[in-house]
């Protein structure tokens, strides 16, 4: 046994690159204070040798402790204390007596005691009957603090620091400690006391490292690296970043513009957690598709943080996608602006597919088309081309965020095929049936339907419109998840056990109990950088006939199931499950290797990790939220409410075996997302159950507050006239006081992207991600965990936007766009706008986007048709050559009779 001493003050510079599990450069902070053989058979001569058996040291017999020290007792053994039976036996080897105070540390012997020998090879390392065998890889140590003081901090992104002390024997808090926080470097940031509930918080010029707690004669200590924070990858907690404590939402009267044409852009900024003086400059820049600089400039004039952004193209300018930068101090807010060669649509078509999402089950689908002119006259024989491109897509399932649904092995080229040619009768309708179920089964998950769909006027000029629907090609889907080391990597090693969890869940994400579901392991290319489609294409069969290992599982009530792996084999390894009922599987990769020693297993914070849950998910401010945390014995729970920025309110409860029912109101800063974290912390050796001594877990809740709700509404004629002017009124429906932006825009040049109206309060009441990062010292504390680990999950994960995409070759077109604004508009006021229609037939949109800068958003719009009673339409072919002749087809509308 060999005891090393981190002394007192150098505790800190010894965190500065080690955690309690770590002992890098020690020789630079402390140094050996005892070393002494204790031969285990004669402390216990009726031991048996063949039998595992526990033992204690008693540290105060080698040592004088000192309790702001930090001590690494180290385990060995040396030849002499083998019991192996061996051919010839080992020379023994003793220790030397130190000289002047300095011990031959036992961690020197990477080679054994002997060190290098004549006739040593690799393999003697683990033969016991060779001196290399007896070498430091084979040694243990832990290191040891002694402290009742117990630690938690939680770091909001708004740059404030909580503190938490609790009493590590009782887990009740410490009232009145005293907590310094200091930088990497040791500077100290800031001195708190903790009050009543353990608490102290501070918000510093620099991200604190290290916390340390002192009372009385005890000191506790915490290290706040990035990396050692509590584990959140297996709790939902996904959603938008708030990067500042600072919202931004850029939007455009539409979704394309042509080289030429003048942008009409708004920035609105939502700076209640972070305010900004009022005339605070913003950097804005724009950047054509080539990466140039095109534009620059500083917003300072708004109107409640609504800023005007005008800007204007060249009819030379490139195409493709630009894009426009804003910079508000270090929060940085971006928008892709596609600038394409197209021209608005004359016709607007439709496309029922039936009841969605999409499914095999409803095959044969029958698909209506309808085809109007923007001004509401239907399409009279029109030719319409239907084409339809399908597309892999990842199944995403409610709550499942952190498994695999998708079969690497398994991948289908998009295939292009023509659904429909034809002629739309007298109402403009058209219909047709298709089955896109195919007979392969070799689909790695959904399918994305995109529909391309292109409607021909009498003189050959088309307009085009894209649509994408989900389609399930199952009715059932097999997914898993395999778990993350300490490290958050899928790295362990071989012979270690790796539990992989099952779910099988219906089209529609519900859960299926006591399914069958198929695993089969193989093993694939050592490197991922190498390895082709191909590759894995021959493990494609359902029936798993190249793995090494298969397994037949059957999911519980909630639809899952847990297999675990254990295999001496190593390398890279592809897991995957198969449904046999609806054919669908899905697959993972993991690395097993026989040389991986850290972080070989499944993470202890797994098993730390608990499931509890809210009386429903969605709430109002003034409401009862009610949280059911269960407990294996009494404790205490330590609940945070916390949001994208930082903690909003933490208090504790006192638990009591069994289910805890723990109620706080709802609140407006709640919203738009908050997560309930719950800590249950047990007294130090009352671990029950097998189950560590904290206990932790997140869940997110829904805040939707009616104050932040404007609703704009528009009053205007439903037909306006081409060479007229049109009055349009705004006002608030309550009466609110606010700010907007009024935009008038051609629906022709909508429909090309499907563009829908902005929605500032959806962008900005969107789920947030959780904002804060945890520490506590609880893994490290002696006793803490006891026999087995078993795991209990959570979720996590994230969603995807798919953008529209829409591109179509055009001649030149003058849109008919009006873009006015920002404007206020007075509490209990109605605002009149006089809008020149110019010498137009169609359609347009009047798009209203507000704001009150306290918060509150909204949007209205209104489609309105733009006609004559008379009518007339003419098309002129896109290319003439020089002689020749040309028909002028004329469309003419009577309107009335």
């Amino acid at each position: 046994v060999e005891v090393f001493r981190i002394h007192s003050h150098n505790v800190l510079q010894f965190l500065q690159q080690n955690s309690l599990r770590e002992s890098y450069n020690l020789h630079y902070v402390g140094r050996i204070v005892a070393q002494k053989e204790i031969p285990l058979i004669d402390d216990d001569a009726t031991a048996d040798a063949t039998q595992w058996k526990r033992y204690a040291i008693d540290l105060s017999e080698l040592i004088e402790p000192d309790p702001h020290a930090i001590y690494e007792v180290r385990i060995g053994f040396l030849p002499q204390h083998s019991l192996y039976p061996c051919d010839e036996a080992l020379e023994p080897y003793h220790l030397p007596e130190p000289t002047d105070g300095q011990y031959e540390s036992i961690t020197s012997w990477w080679n054994g005691p002997f060190g290098w020998y004549e006739d040593y090879v690799w393999d003697h390392r683990d033969q016991p009957c060779k001196p290399a065998y007896y070498n430091s890889d084979r040694f243990i140590r832990t290191h040891v603090l002694a402290s009742n003081v117990g630690l938690i901090a939680k770091r909001g992104r708004d740059g404030t620091l909580t503190v938490i002390a609790t009493d590590l024997r009782t887990a009740e808090p410490l009232a009145g400690a005293e907590v310094e926080l200091l930088d990497l470097q040791q500077s100290p940031l800031a001195t708190l006391t903790t009050d009543a509930d353990g608490l102290a918080s501070a918000k510093t010029e620099r991200p604190p490292f290290f916390v340390r707690a002192t009372y009385g004669d005890e000191v506790g200590y915490l290290r706040l690296h990035d990396g050692e924070s509590l584990q959140m990858s297996r709790f939902d907690v996904s959603g938008q970043e708030t990067p500042e404590g600072l919202k931004g939402f850029i939007y455009g009267e539409r979704g394309v513009w042509r080289p030429g044409d003048s942008l009409y852009l708004h920035f609105m900024l939502d700076d209640r957690r972070h305010p900004l003086p009022d005339d605070f400059p913003l950097k804005a820049e724009l950047r054509d598709p080539r990466g140039r600089i095109a534009w620059q400039g500083v917003l300072s004039r708004h109107l409640d943080r609504i800023y005007p952004i005008r800007l204007a193209t060249a009819p030379d300018d490139p195409t493709g996608i630009w894009r426009l930068n804003i910079q508000a101090g270090s929060a940085r807010f971006r928008k892709n602006l596609r600038i394409e060669a197209i021209k608005p649509n004359r016709l607007k078509v439709s496309l029922n597919a039936g009841k969605e999402p999409l499914g095999i089950w409803q095959e044969p689908h029958r698909l209506d088309l309808d085809v109007r002119w923007l001004h509401g006259t239907p399409a009279r024989q029109a030719r319409v081309v239907v084409e339809l491109t399908s597309r892999d897509r990842a199944p995403a399932f409610e709550g499942l965020d952190n498994f695999v649904f998708l079969d690497p092995t398994r991948r289908s080229t998009p295939r292009q095929e023509k659904l429909f040619e034809g002629i739309t009768d007298d109402e403009g309708r058209a219909s047709f049936s298709h089955t896109f179920a195919k007979a392969d089964n070799l689909l790695a998950g959904m399918l994305d339907l995109d529909f391309q769909i292109r409607a021909f006027e009498p003189g050959g000029n088309f307009s085009t419109v894209s649509i994408s629907k989900p389609y399930h090609p199952r009715t059932s889907y097999a997914g898993l998840r395999i778990p993350d080391n300490a490290y958050g990597w899928k790295y362990f090693s071989a012979g270690s056990q790796v539990p992989i969890e099952v779910v099988a869940v219906s089209a529609d994400g519900k859960p299926l109990a006591n399914r069958r579901l198929e695993l089969g392991v193989y093993q694939v290319g050592r490197y991922w950088w190498s390895e082709s489609y191909d590759e894995l294409a021959r493990f494609a069969s359902a029936d798993h006939r190249e793995a090494f290992r298969t397994a037949t599982v059957t999911t519980d009530a909630r639809g899952r199931a847990t297999w675990t792996l254990e295999t001496d084999v190593s390398g890279r390894l592809l897991v995957r499950v198969c449904d046999p009922e609806s054919g669908h599987c899905s697959g993972d990769f993991l690395y097993l290797s026989s040389w991986y020693f850290e972080a070989q297993e499944v993470s202890k914070e797994e098993a730390a990790m608990m499931v509890f849950g809210t009386d429903k998910k969605t709430y109002a401010p003034g409401e009862t939220v009610q949280v059911t945390v269960p407990a294996p014995d009494n404790g205490r729970i330590l609940v945070s409410l916390e949001n994208g920025a930082g903690v909003l309110r933490t208090f504790w409860h006192d638990a009591r075996r069994g289910d805890n029912r723990i109620t706080f109101e709802a609140t407006p800063d709640m919203a738009p997302t908050t997560y309930v974290s719950a800590m249950l912390i047990q007294p130090h050796g009352q671990t029950t159950g097998d189950l560590p001594m904290r206990l932790y877990g997140v869940v997110p809740i829904t805040v939707n507050d009616p104050a932040t709700v404007l609703a704009p509404e528009l009053s205007l004629p439903q037909t306006l006239r081409p060479e007229s002017k049109a009055t349009i009124r705004v006002s608030e429906a309550r009466g609110r006081a606010m700010a907007y932006t009024l935009a008038v825009v051609d629906e022709g040049l909508l429909d090309l992207t499907s563009f829908q109206t902005p929605d500032p309060h959806a962008a900005f009441y969107a789920r947030e991600a959780l904002g804060v990062t945890t520490w506590d010292l609880f893994d490290d504390v002696a006793g803490a965990w006891t026999g087995q680990f078993d795991r209990v999950l959570a979720i996590g994960g994230d969603g995807d936007l798919k953008p529209p995409s829409a591109k179509a070759r055009a001649n030149r077109f003058e849109p008919l766009v009006r873009v006015l604004g920002p404007f206020q508009l007075g509490a209990g006021r109605t605002a009149t706008h006089e809008i020149d229609i110019p010498n137009y037939i169609g359609s347009v949109r009047v798009m209203v986007v507000a704001g009150n800068g306290q918060g509150a958003y909204g949007h209205a719009d209104a489609t309105r048709p733009v006609r004559k009673p008379l009518m007339v339409l003419g098309t002129l072919p896109r290319v003439l050559g020089p002689g020749e002749r040309l028909q002028l087809p004329v469309t003419v509308f009577a309107m009335e009779d």
